[in-house]
């Protein structure tokens, strides 16, 4: 029988235990986590970002520290674009693990010339790719300024016995301005912004089984949805959470059996036909009522592997979708509709 149980640290002890302090955020939660003295094989690290952009586009920009089995670097950039017509640019960009420096007192990551970097601790980045780098000439180069308070769920640490995933919402929303490229043509842009940063020190896989994650910018709401599921192994345990804020007002931030987060309509993955989710609703009961989050998938925009075994192979999939608000808050019923993003990471995705 399997004893090892996976579950979202949230005791009080569970902050120290992390170097953590409950109810504070650090400059330093953004910088490197994991130690540049002493990699270890199965871990990672990635710095994530992505925007709706006035102009029809969206985009994703992260980047990504991995190491093997054998404890060898795998290092990468992936780079998304997409708009109304579709997928236009979807690319796996591999750095050489030479060319990558990062610091550990706060976001300040390079990959051969491409960057994150902080502006002002906790409340403004800068993330540049470089067009000349890639073929066609696609990149970016903006600014991103947050518009609601940093987020964790607990100590955002999801743990099995030890081993364990962890992620930190840096900038739940932010305003975009810059400029991007496309086909080698720059242009100025603005729009609505995230960049989150996730790390761990084992395969994912190793403790989890998969995860819903949505974001949302509907009337001047952030909305951060997800649930993540342990794998059968780690027993199976399904953790939420349901953040929503307005400026600096957090209208709702409950997690785990505060939230409860039903599955939809499930579809064809576009590379291995396995159905699915697509939609999923989370409820939030509040003092004046019911509150309903909805996100409708509408089109995959972004389907690429993120390892595999001999058995399975763990696909990512992003969703454009439509979000759909129902909330009672603060004596004030709610009802709106938006562009969002919806994304599946299945650690045990059928094979292509």
């Amino acid at each position: 029988m399997n004893n090892i149980k996976g579950e979202l640290k949230k005791a009080d002890e569970d902050y120290g235990k992390y170097g953590l302090t409950k109810n504070k955020t650090y400059d330093w939660e953004d910088g490197q986590r994991l130690n540049p003295d002493n990699f270890q094989a199965g871990e990672y690290e990635w710095w994530y970002t992505d925007g709706h952009l006035a102009n029809g586009y969206f985009f994703v920009a992260a980047f990504h520290f991995e190491f093997n089995a054998k404890g060898e670097p795998e290092c990468f950039i992936t780079f998304n674009l997409a708009n109304e017509e579709g997928v236009v640019l979807d690319l796996i960009l591999p750095v050489n693990f030479d060319n990558i420096t990062a610091k550990k007192e706060y976001c300040d990551v390079n990959f051969n010339g491409h960057y994150i970097h902080s502006l002002d601790g906790l409340n403004k980045f800068e993330v540049f790719i470089d067009a000349s780098q890639i073929e066609g000439n696609y990149g970016l180069h903006l600014e991103f300024e947050k518009q609601v308070p940093t987020f964790k769920p607990g100590s955002a640490h999801w743990d099995a016995d030890g081993k364990y995933f962890a992620w930190l919402c840096t900038a739940p929303s932010a305003s975009i301005t810059g400029t991007m490229t496309i086909n080698g043509q720059q242009e100025t842009v603005q729009g609505s912004g995230y960049h989150d940063h996730n790390w761990g020190n084992c395969p994912m896989s190793d403790i989890l089984g998969d995860w819903l994650w949505s974001r949302a910018e509907v009337d001047g709401i952030t909305v951060v949805t997800s649930s993540v599921r342990f794998n059968e192994q780690c027993g199976g345990k399904e953790t939420k959470f349901a953040y929503l804020a307005k400026g600096d007002n957090i209208l709702i931030n409950a997690i785990e059996d505060d939230v409860i987060c039903l599955e939809g309509i499930k579809i064809p993955q576009p590379d291995t036909g396995k159905k699915t989710s697509s939609d999923c609703i989370y409820i939030v009961e509040g003092e004046e009522g019911s509150n309903y989050i909805r996100f409708q998938g509408q089109k995959a925009v972004a389907s690429f592997p993120f390892g595999e075994n001999k058995n399975w192979r763990t696909w990512y999939t992003r969703f454009v979708s439509k979000t759909i608000l129902d909330l009672n808050i603060n004596g004030e019923v709610i009802k709106a509709t938006a562009p969002s993003t919806l994304e599946v990471m299945d650690f045990f995705g059928e094979k292509k």
